[in-house]
């Protein structure tokens, strides 16, 4: 991941991902993937003990996303696996199932020049984009990364001149605070830049849900109260217009 997320739950420290490129298998990805999908119709996954509280849910594929423990994109694999995800959609008559890509959006530019966004969108593709900060210095205290954040922003804007995309932000306390208002204002402003209303299909507001790996020596982490994610939801939707969802 060429992020390092304060509130990442992912233990690098204990992660060798230095032969991760040569690990993949994509006949395996592919095989895994079909064996799941085969579970999913024919009942099978309904049957197992840790769906026993949502066993109606698991006839139905909502989705395939490309997430995980970095960033999809980096991948040289990507593109294969997904031409993979799109051809198991096919077989097995998946037409209401979306291509769900969850991304930090560092590398959307790579996407557009690969010619890969249009026929991912085609395939009823759907982008969950990262956005945690409004200006270049919380961006770096936040997310931690080198990748310049206008860089992101830039992303952000092309991509949703053509194409439908979400944003995602992780809003938490830092140190007993919460995310300044007028760093909550400066997001908002950033919003509005990337433009393009009609295709922003909505913000997702979260909060931290897990134990934080990421978190440097010295700094607390804390998860926002249920109301103080709803009153940052809805200051982002008189500012901006967008839609916003809260999840808690």
């Amino acid at each position: 991941c060429n992020f390092n997320c304060i509130y990442c739950e992912v233990d690098r420290n204990h992660c060798n991902y230095k032969n991760s490129q040569s690990i993949l298998s994509l006949d395996i990805l592919k095989q895994e993937l079909e064996s799941l999908l085969i579970a999913a119709q024919n009942g099978q996954l309904a049957k197992e003990e840790k769906f026993a509280d949502c066993r109606d849910l698991t006839f139905h594929v909502k989705d395939i996303a490309f997430s995980g423990d970095g960033e999809p994109t980096l991948s040289s694999f990507f593109p294969r696996a997904l031409e993979i995800a799109v051809q198991s959609k096919q077989k097995f008559n998946l037409t209401q199932t979306k291509v769900v890509l969850i991304t930090n959006a560092t590398c959307l530019h790579r996407l557009n020049t690969q010619n890969l966004l249009p026929y991912f969108f085609k395939n009823q593709g759907e982008i969950w984009a990262k956005l945690d900060a409004g200006t270049e210095d919380y961006y770096r205290k936040i997310n931690q990364s080198k990748v310049p954040f206008g860089q992101i922003l830039e992303n952000l804007k092309q991509v949703a001149q053509d194409f439908p995309i979400y944003i995602q932000t992780m809003f938490l306390k830092l140190n007993g605070n919460v995310m300044p208002s007028e760093e909550i204002l400066a997001y908002c402003e950033r919003l509005k830049w990337i433009g393009a209303k009609e295709n922003i299909l909505g913000i997702q507001v979260y909060t931290i849900a897990r134990h934080a790996f990421g978190i440097n020596d010295g700094d607390t982490l804390a998860p926002l109260t249920k109301a103080e994610l709803e009153a940052i939801g809805e200051t982002i939707n008189k500012q901006t217009g967008l839609s916003v969802e809260c999840f808690f």
